[in-house]
């Protein structure tokens, strides 16, 4: 494969991206950057790839980043396997090593650096699902951090990348100051109680990434946090020995739902005094993308979107901003392209901000003193929902002489509260489902009938809602029933496996039926704040009532 520039382009600097306390230092300064995600190594973008380089650095990128991974099992088509660096536990494809090795040495010749990435959470060329496919297919995703055979087996391409010859230039990996850092694995997430069991993999596999090179940088991969509990999670995490800096990925749509623009930079400063303050390393944004969509819904523009977070990473210190994902035009993607060339109108419009933030980068990172600021604080930043519907399911119920039995559905939801929540219609045979993360409540109001019961039942179909359905055996979450404010029962919510199990609930308190008479009543399912929290899933035809008299 000839490798042929489409410009002329810089050299990069000769030495190795350094940490300097909580900063990333290049040629004894500090190296703040403007990046992309590069798509360079598989499919049709792989012909490609020196124009996208080439383009990306015109673009002002001064880092990318990469995938040195791609796991298959022999069943795909002969195209798609040339692709991979792997087929099968022992099915080296040493075409894909070389094609890495052209990869670096055109980022060399461009100017640019490189972050590369070592293995995927997801089935995107394979994956973690990939490994565990390999292995029978026992386990889900948190398997691949405890599992020795996994471990084993990502061992082995750990050390065939990181400790690799260039055919093209006969330069070591660890030798080769165009990579900035090895990150051990894509957008890494796992359980609550599957935590410890990845931190120990964090420190054994950084530990072996720095025997096999002393010289460059070693990042986890993180998808990064969205509430209180992942928050202290992605702090731990990074603290770990041998992990240099922090990353974390951002999309603040939907998962961090923005309503104005400003909120784009008070998501960044809390996670970078976090890096910063707290764990007391750099941070890289590794992925930070935005959908046109995500733009309309708060009258702004993607590029200014783009803009926002560019200027807000600088402004709160963190050491690097990359943009998902660069890549030449008239490929087939859905989500968050920035095509090159004959790109669409806002791709050119985010371009033009990439070369924009670049033109700032050689001022470095605006730091903020650290005295006179208020202290590190998060406060988790609840979504709450509030509406005036009150169900009269139960008015226009059937009555026999002794019992009214009644539905709301889980969507008709007078009130919420969660970090995270959301109403799922899913393709059969899976119900739709109201859904709200870690702790929170769902609350229904209902009118009644005049009449005095004696005793109230309530049941639902209801599960975990985390980490959805491949949730590790575990993962279930404590809920706390209400009605009118006083407790009527618990129950605990099956792991979520996107159907749920049924919980009941009764009583006969009389202070509780005295309510109940006539009039507006409310039912409340809470999980409360406890180390098994684990949201909550609500299934359709959502929350059963039935008094009895």
């Amino acid at each position: 494969m000839a490798l042929v520039l489409a410009v002329p382009a810089p050299a990069p600097a000769a030495g190795f991206v350094r940490v300097h306390s909580d900063a990333l230092w290049l040629d004894g300064g500090p190296f703040y950057f403007v990046g992309a995600n590069l798509a360079v190594m598989h499919g049709a973008e792989r012909t490609q790839y020196v124009e996208t380089m080439v383009h990306a650095r015109e673009d002002g990128a001064m880092v990318g980043r990469i995938w040195a991974l791609g796991e298959g099992d022999g069943t795909e088509s002969l195209d798609r396997q040339g692709y991979l660096f792997r087929t099968g536990p022992d099915g080296w494809n040493e075409a894909a090593f070389v094609h890495l090795d052209h990869v670096l040495a055109a980022a060399r010749m461009v100017g640019l650096r490189l972050i590369v990435v070592l293995s995927n959470s997801w089935a995107d060329y394979g994956g973690i699902p990939m490994y565990l496919k390999w292995l029978g297919g026992a386990g889900t995703t948190d398997t691949f951090y405890s599992d020795p055979r996994a471990i084993a087996l990502y061992r082995e391409h750990v050390r065939r990348v990181v400790g690799r010859v260039s055919t093209i230039t006969g330069r070591a990996y660890r030798d080769d100051p165009t990579i900035v850092s090895w990150e051990l694995v894509n957008e890494s997430f796992v359980a609550t109680e599957n935590v410890p069991a990845r931190r120990r993999w964090i420190e054994e596999m950084a530990a072996l990434v720095h025997e096999l090179d002393p010289n460059h940088l070693v990042t986890i991969g993180h998808l990064g946090y969205r509430t209180a509990r992942e928050r202290a999670d992605w702090a731990a995490d990074h603290a770990a020995l041998g992990i240099d800096y922090c990353d974390h990925h951002l999309y603040p749509q939907p998962d961090l739902p923005i309503r104005h623009i400003d909120d784009i930079a008070t998501q960044i400063e809390d996670r970078v005094r976090l890096a910063r303050e707290v764990v007391q390393k750099p941070i890289v944004f590794g992925e930070v993308g935005f959908e046109d969509d995500d733009a309309r819904t708060i009258l702004e523009t993607r590029a200014g979107l783009f803009r926002r977070a560019f200027e807000a990473a600088r402004s709160a210190g963190a050491a690097g901003i990359l943009s998902w994902v660069y890549l030449p035009p008239g490929i087939p993607r859905q989500r968050h392209l920035i095509a090159w060339g004959a790109g669409t109108a806002s791709s050119v419009e985010v371009r033009r901000e990439m070369r924009r933030a670049a033109r700032r980068s050689w001022l470095g990172p605006e730091r903020d003193p650290p005295l006179g600021r208020p202290p590190l604080a998060f406060v988790p930043r609840f979504q709450i929902a509030s509406a005036p519907e009150v169900s009269v399911a139960a008015l226009r119920a059937k009555r026999d002489r002794r019992t009214i039995a009644f539905a709301i559905p889980a969507r008709a939801l007078s009130a919420s509260r969660w970090e995270r929540q959301g109403y799922a219609s899913v393709p059969d045979p899976y119900p739709a489902h109201a859904w709200g993360s870690d702790v929170g409540h769902f609350e229904w109001t209902f009118a009644v009938p005049p009449g005095r019961p004696h005793r109230i039942a309530l049941s639902a179909t209801v599960s975990s809602e985390r980490p959805g359905r491949a949730a590790p055996p575990g993962t279930t979450s404590p809920v706390v029933a209400s009605v009118d404010g006083i407790r009527i029962g618990e129950a605990v919510a099956v792991p979520d496996d996107g159907r749920g199990a049924v919980v009941t609930f009764e009583s006969s308190d009389p202070t509780l039926l005295a309510r109940l008479g006539s009039g507006i009543q409310r039912v409340r399912l809470e999980v409360p704040d406890a180390p098994a929290a684990n949201g909550l899933c609500v299934y359709e035809p959502g929350l059963e009532v039935e008094l009895r008299y």
